[in-house]
């Protein structure tokens, strides 16, 4: 799941931007191209519902690394854009809204943040007893 929401991220931010900029996932160290953006899972968690049902939480942090870091006016407009499609990311057949949306820049690097909830119902086997001998008196 938390790959179809990076996926669905990725595909939001090809969209807004085009393919003059790299999206990463996975660890650079060396030959990062920039300007690019890097879709970092934060600290994912699952939550259970008294109903059987279960709610995973994803929370991301879209990274933005400029060709000029000193350049915030820039990364001001990029993290509004930014923010804007997080709002919304495709989903299977759907869309998925973000949630605790906000940015911030540090070090030269833009980070856009938001958490995605996915509820669903687990499908539980079900228990079966053993024989059971019912005797009618009468």
């Amino acid at each position: 799941m938390e790959n179809e929401i990076i996926k669905g991220v990725s595909l939001s931010l090809r969209s807004a931007f085009g393919d003059g900029y790299e999206i990463y996932q996975n660890d650079v160290e060396q030959g990062l191209q920039e300007p690019c953006f890097f879709i970092g899972i934060l600290s994912p968690s699952r939550s259970f519902l008294p109903n059987g049902g279960v709610v995973d939480t994803v929370p991301l942090d879209v990274q933005y690394f400029p060709q000029d870091p000193t350049d915030n006016r820039g990364m001001w407009e990029v993290a509004r854009r930014v923010i804007d499609l997080l709002e919304m990311i495709p989903f299977g057949e759907g869309k998925l809204r973000g949630q605790g949306l906000r940015a911030e820049i540090v070090d030269g690097v833009l980070h856009g943040f938001a958490t995605y909830q996915v509820r669903y119902l687990r499908r539980r086997e079900a228990e079966t007893m053993e024989t059971l001998t019912v005797q009618q008196g009468g």
